[in-house]
């Protein structure tokens, strides 16, 4: 039940920032909850991601993650994901935005195409719904139109 209830606020992707986004956002926040971008993700580091769920851009980092830089607030928030079904596809975007960084005039058919099949294990363990996981992908793609086909 309460993985339920954390899936009707994270579905979909998290919301793909650019540094220059993250240093727009940053102007308005304050000193101690700066935003910033995982490596090679566009994922934020300690703050929730998904525009519906009620700790968007909320700092979830805890003394731990403060003192030695991890981001385990953050993954305790998203446990929903993984238990007692794990919806995750492990490295998601950091997987897609590499595949797109080294062939970023790449068609969205032929990306996703590629994608499905890097994720077809995943997917199928998982039980993943596929159209689904196209959705994500096609959401990736297009956040990759939008920035100008550049890793910004």
């Amino acid at each position: 039940m309460a993985q339920d209830e954390f899936m009707k606020y994270h579905i979909g992707n998290a919301k793909s920032f650019t540094q220059a986004e993250i240093n727009e956002l940053n102007k308005s926040r304050p000193i101690s909850d700066k935003l910033s971008l995982t490596f090679g993700s566009h994922m934020l580091t300690n703050h929730c991601g998904y525009v519906n769920c009620p700790f968007y851009l909320k700092n979830l980092a805890n003394e731990t993650d403060i003192t030695i830089g991890t981001n385990r607030g953050l993954w305790d928030h998203l446990n929903g994901f993984f238990y007692p079904k794990n919806f995750m596809i492990s490295g998601f975007h950091s997987r897609c935005f590499s595949v797109l960084r080294g062939r970023p005039t790449i068609s969205r058919e032929d990306f996703v195409k590629h994608m499905l099949s890097e994720f077809d294990y995943q997917i199928r363990s998982k039980k993943q719904d596929s159209e689904q996981t196209i959705l994500d992908i096609i959401e990736v793609w297009d956040t990759w139109q939008r920035w100008g086909r550049r890793d910004i």
